[in-house]
């Protein structure tokens, strides 16, 4: 754990009520723009980041996948809010944007290698933090769940929605934190029951999600079937696959 803490910059925090987690790619940006329409109370990435240090500490809530594995050292306070997504979309954009691919360069430059190349060379402080993010990113998935066992991109993928929800709600049952999940799917339309869990005093209102990953061009994912394991956790959350 001391090493998972030390790879997480955990900045500030002392007043967090609420953490917003679940898998990448599942909301949680989404999320945190939504409880931002009354001002910046939610980080995303922030308090729990994996390459950067915010100056702002004063955030009541934080929107982060990273924090997974260190929600049971957080105060008991700390609320969990866990949102899902159905898994062959997560996959699919994970693919998309190469974090688990066969390759680490891939996630860090893309599949094009000559305006790779010309970036690095124009904008080397550039490639220095991509790098450091991809490594970080499969640095903190192999040390928490099963998943680079696998050979296969796909199954790595799959094992990697799977496992890190099991994480999420797993560590914030096993810590007694007040725990609530919600699937992205439904969201907009539960924003009532999850402004009360949250204990904000105003009601959440839907807006149009972004997708902030535009700048990726992977698109020839293909899956089969997802393992018996896989379908038995996206049934118990909702999913009919």
């Amino acid at each position: 754990m001391n090493k998972v803490r030390d790879i997480i910059q955990i900045n500030g925090g002392a007043g967090l009520q609420a953490l917003i987690c679940g898998c990448g790619r599942s909301g949680t940006h989404y999320m945190s723009t939504l409880l931002n329409q009354r001002g910046k109370i939610c980080g995303h990435e922030e308090i729990f980041s994996l390459y950067r240090r915010s100056n702002l500490f004063g955030y009541t809530f934080e929107s982060s996948w990273y924090a997974a594995p260190i929600i049971p050292s957080l105060p008991k306070r700390v609320r969990i809010l866990h949102i899902t997504r159905e898994p062959v979309k997560v996959m699919r954009s994970l693919y998309r944007i190469g974090m688990l691919a066969d390759n680490p360069l891939v996630y860090m430059f893309g599949e094009d290698i000559l305006p790779a190349f010309s970036k690095v060379v124009s904008s080397p402080l550039w490639a220095i933090h991509r790098m450091r993010l991809a490594m970080r990113h499969r640095w903190l998935v192999r040390q928490n769940i099963v998943c680079f066992e696998y050979t296969r991109e796909a199954q790595r993928l799959e094992a990697y929605w799977r496992n890190w929800n099991i994480l999420v709600e797993k560590n914030a049952m096993r810590s007694g934190k007040a725990y609530m999940r919600v699937r992205l799917e439904d969201l907009d339309d539960r924003l009532p029951e999850v402004s009360e869990f949250l204990r904000l005093g105003w009601e959440l209102t839907p807006l149009s999600p972004t997708n902030s990953k535009l700048g990726y061009t992977r698109s020839n994912f293909q899956i089969d079937s997802l393992e018996d394991e896989t379908v038995a956790v996206a049934k118990r959350y909702g999913y009919v696959t």
